[in-house]
């Protein structure tokens, strides 16, 4: 007979769960705002209802109904709370855009100590009344900060419960014959905390008014090549910005372009109707831009690449997809690489994501002229 040997137990030790393994019912409750909480989707109730489906007909017909009777009402409350904040979230905005114009002007003492990369909220604590501002502009200011917090929150909000309802319609279709899942995304897609663009806009309003509270307190300028005022498709200063729902801005013409191949967000690839006729011309980022960036807009011919594994750099000769490209630096260097193309021997191949067919023209409006002189305030849209 052999020899067996008896080799200890191997020592295990229990590592820490990731945020990522984390169960999203954890998750969500942890990401969760605390008021806000009951406003949220009902993610746990939801899931206890799912338990209770078994191996009779009868009693799981009672409990889908249940199901998709408390899940269309908790979508519903979660979109009638999201209204609510936007608009009210909206018109304080309005409110204190008013107070805070032209910081410039109010500023009386820029502070001494030199700041870079510094938030709004960091500086604040920093002003003191009378001396670096008056005392009512240090009051609309620390309402400001308070209400970007609001702003962030409330896009999380719409965030978390967008994915509450796709990880709880999963798992009913896991556990059901009945699959919910297209219908529930259809309904999902058309509701305001998904599809309104009032949050975005309040949130490009509130970075530009914060992008010159901040210049004007550091004696500072604003950043001239900000990739917040750049757009993502042609990498220019923003020429007539229209921002999607999901807050990310593109030039009208560039994002008119896309539209002819996808009708998703061309960074964040969210589902969005990239009709041109439903574009809105964002006045106040247009003003933003024509105030503080002299670079004119200049027409480019660089255009993005085709995410393939066999993409070569002269391929960026060839006309190409504007939307299948996610990764922005990985495009800047192949089109660093494009300026610089290989012998003429070597032939010239087309992305394997669209014909060869050049990019459709797309009319594009004139250019907005900015609202009155250099030194406008950054107002309210009307």
């Amino acid at each position: 007979r052999g020899i067996f040997f008896s080799l200890p137990p191997p020592q295990t030790r229990r590592r820490p769960c990731s945020p990522l393994a984390m169960k999203f019912g954890k998750r969500l409750a942890e990401l969760s705002r605390s008021d806000w909480s009951v406003n949220y989707i009902a993610y746990k109730s939801l899931k206890k209802i799912l338990n209770q489906l078994g191996t009779e007909a009868l009693k799981n017909a009672r409990v889908e109904g249940q199901f998709l009777t408390e899940l269309m009402a908790s979508i519903h409350e979660v979109n009638q709370f999201y209204l609510e904040k936007e608009h009210e979230q909206a018109e304080q905005l309005e409110q204190l855009a008013v107070v805070l114009a032209k910081p410039q002007m109010w500023v009386s003492q820029p502070l001494k100590q030199p700041l870079r990369n510094v938030t709004l909220a960091a500086l604040v604590p920093m002003l003191e009344a009378g001396k670096h501002v008056p005392a009512e502009h240090l009051e609309a200011l620390s309402a400001f900060v308070l209400l970007c917090d609001d702003v962030d929150m409330l896009r999380k909000f719409s965030v978390l419960n967008y994915l509450a309802v796709n990880k709880i319609v999963k798992k009913h279709d896991k556990q059901s014959t009945l699959s919910l899942r297209e219908g529930m995304a259809n309904f999902v897609g058309e509701q305001s905390f998904y599809t309104s663009t009032i949050l975005a806009t309040t949130f490009t309003q509130a970075q530009c008014i914060a992008s010159e509270v901040i210049a004007a307190v550091t004696g500072s300028s604003v950043v001239a090549h900000s990739d917040d005022y750049s757009c993502c498709i042609c990498f220019e200063v923003l020429n007539m910005p229209v921002v999607l729902s999901c807050a990310h801005r593109f030039c009208y013409g560039c994002l008119a372009r896309a539209c002819f191949y996808d009708h998703h967000c061309p960074l964040c690839k969210k589902q969005t109707n990239l009709d041109p006729s439903n574009y809105h011309i964002n006045p106040v980022l247009t003003e933003f831009v024509d105030v503080h960036f002299d670079c004119p807009k200049v027409a480019t011919k660089r255009k993005l690449a085709a995410d393939t594994d066999d993409q070569q750099p002269h391929h960026l000769l060839a006309p190409m997809c504007a939307l299948c490209e996610p990764s922005r630096e990985q495009t800047r260097a192949e089109q660093s690489a494009a300026d610089h193309p290989p012998p003429a021997s070597t032939p010239a191949a087309t992305p394997t994501c669209m014909s060869s067919a050049p990019m459709p023209a797309v009319e594009t409006p004139t250019r907005l002229a900015p609202a009155g002189s250099s030194s406008s305030a950054i107002s309210a849209p009307a």
